[in-house]
């Protein structure tokens, strides 16, 4: 009778250890998931900080724009 509770036991250990390693690797590939998603936030960070630096400066007048306005200006 011992034998067979101890053979009943080694599949569950085992069971155990696999289910242990999956969840191991699963929290391994969250990690990364989550310093990718990381980066993803500092460059559309660095982004945003660009495009508000510009708006800020203001939108620049292009060649074809100024010589439109100077007639127009001047009639």
């Amino acid at each position: 009778m011992a034998k067979k509770s101890k053979g009943m036991r080694t599949p569950i250990i085992v069971i155990a250890l696999v289910a242990l390693a999956f969840v191991s690797y699963l929290s391994v590939i969250n990690h990364r998931l989550t310093g990718d998603i990381n980066d993803l936030r500092n460059q559309v960070a660095t982004l945003t900080a660009q495009l508000s630096e510009q708006e800020t400066i203001g939108p620049q007048p292009q060649p074809t724009d100024t010589p439109e306005q100077t007639p127009s200006a001047t009639d």
